[in-house]
């Protein structure tokens, strides 16, 4: 347990500060390079999460593979093995994926987007250059998934905050003191992309364990897991078609200006997943190595209760977001116009996101078990539903519109997936879920969240606002864990150390 709190710790510490990286230069991208260079950003991110499905599901099957292999006993040269297999199938696509953006960026350019001031030749270059950083990013998706399945987090998330670091501050030196354009920025992150691709490479081969043999491709390997992959796949490819639907519309539809203002309240929302996804990275191989030990009680243990400490953080942080969120982007960006804008639709993606954050906990135990046939066929259901959807509200009601429509998606999710996963590997269980680990701590922050917007109907402006927000989340925070019997069992735990080790 030991190791497994310290992974969720360096999880929670370096997606924080990835997080920070991400988001606390952006009024910088925006001041310097303009709103509709921002939105070439944001499709520069969205090109990122479409590469996502050529992974094929090669980076959650590393990291099963190596947390079973942790608990089964397995030689370091099947590790090695596995690695250098997986890593063959890799690099190639890499490079497709940088010469296929290349091929194609005029296209894009005037197909796709609708620049103002920009011309379609630099939209274009920009394009390219998205094509090539993306490229040499992705296989950091690879290695951490490795580094995952070794419960080895620590060491990958000082690595991800050291380049999250220069990822993010060095782009605005580079806009601000070298060249104030995209293509500037992008270069960068080519470069910044490059390295962290050749370091993660480098760690993860440094912590397998040793072996005398070199390590080999297998094609056996790739038959023996081919099933579990070729699920993820599936359902990596459907999630992504999901959550990037709401962008290609709005790009469609709406000036690149106002679809910059879309990206910036997404890209806020998004940080909610910054407290899931360290649940998640932390609990998948825990919960794979229990499936594989058969441990089934102290895995029912632990499922509940990392769902309801999930739980209380979501709940709250969504809860102050939806409430505060035009005061929080104007603190941000210190722009009046784009927190008028902004905000209305930052609250209602906020709330989907809160949803979608809930089910990350269910799906990791899926995956620890094997089973992807659930998530892709809900993803190929909501796919049929969800994108005219997204259609018909966008072109009405514009982001907010697309907006809705990722709240309703959520809500199928939370009353038609969870009872589906629960009835086949939780039985007995589902009723504990809802009504013990979600319902106490989101009832718990919406009211007291409630409460706070009536006592603090206005922020200040500056460092004051920010210290306002963070007291005022603080008591939200609380309440909703003192509902939560986990946190409560963590808190007493905590205590009774505490005063045995205190002197008499």
């Amino acid at each position: 347990m030991n190791r497994l709190r310290n992974n969720l710790v360096a999880n929670f510490g370096g997606q924080i500060w990835t997080m920070a990286m991400g988001v606390a230069f952006i009024p910088v991208y925006i001041h310097v390079l303009g709103i509709e260079a921002y939105g070439l950003i944001g499709f520069f991110l969205s090109l990122q999460a479409f590469f996502l499905i050529l992974d094929m599901g090669l980076s959650a099957t590393l990291n099963r593979e190596l947390a079973r292999y942790t608990h089964s006993g397995a030689s370091a040269r099947e590790k090695r093995d596995l690695v250098r297999t997986l890593e063959c199938l890799y690099w190639p696509v890499g490079i497709v994926i940088a010469l296929a953006v290349i091929a194609g960026s005029e296209r894009i350019a005037t197909g796709l987007l609708n620049p103002v001031s920009l011309s379609s030749a630099r939209t274009a270059h920009a394009i390219a250059l998205m094509g090539l950083a993306a490229a040499l990013q992705w296989p950091c998706g690879l290695y951490a998934g490795g580094l995952r399945g070794l419960e080895r987090q620590v060491a990958l998330n000082a690595l991800n905050a050291v380049f999250a670091t220069l990822r993010g501050a060095g782009s605005a030196l580079v806009i601000a003191f070298v060249s104030p354009t995209i293509e500037a920025f992008l270069w960068w992150q080519v470069l910044v992309a490059s390295l962290h691709t050749l370091t993660s490479a480098f760690l993860l081969w440094r912590l397998l364990p040793t072996d005398a043999h070199r390590p080999t491709f297998r094609a056996e390997r790739l038959r023996q897991l081919r099933g579990f992959a070729l699920g993820m796949a599936g359902t990596v490819a459907l999630s992504f078609f999901l959550m990037q639907s709401d962008r290609v519309v709005l790009a469609k539809l709406l000036p690149l200006n106002e679809f910059g203002y879309y990206v910036v309240a997404a890209t806020v929302a998004s940080a909610l997943t910054g407290i899931v996804q360290p649940f998640f990275a932390a609990l998948f191989p825990r919960f794979t190595g229990l499936v594989t030990a058969g441990k089934h009680d102290l895995l029912v243990k632990l499922y509940h209760q990392s769902n309801q400490i999930l739980a209380v953080f979501v709940m709250a942080v969504a809860a102050m977001m939806v409430l505060f969120a035009g005061d929080l982007l104007l603190l941000w960006t210190n722009d009046a116009v784009l927190a008028a804008k902004a905000g209305p639709v930052l609250s209602l993606l906020v709330i989907g996101t809160a949803l979608n954050g809930l089910m990350y906990l269910p799906f990791a135990l899926q995956l620890a078990n094997g089973w992807t046939r659930l998530s892709m066929l809900q993803n190929l259901v909501a796919v049929v539903v969800f994108v005219p959807l997204v259609w018909l509200l966008s072109q009405r009601f514009g982001g907010r519109g697309a907006a809705t429509a990722w709240i309703a998606l959520n809500v199928g999710y939370l009353c038609i997936s969870v009872p589906l996963m629960h009835r086949v590997l939780m039985k007995g269980e589902m009723r504990a879920w809802y009504l013990q680990d979600m319902l106490p701590p989101a009832i718990a922050a919406i009211l007291t969240a409630l409460l706070m917007r009536l006592l603090v109907p206005q922020v200040p402006s500056g460092l004051s606002g920010a210290v306002a927000l963070i007291a005022t989340g603080l008591p939200v925070l609380a309440v909703a864990g003192l509902v939560s019997p986990a946190v409560r069992e963590v808190i007493s735990q905590h205590w009774t150390g505490l005063t045995r080790r205190s002197p008499q």
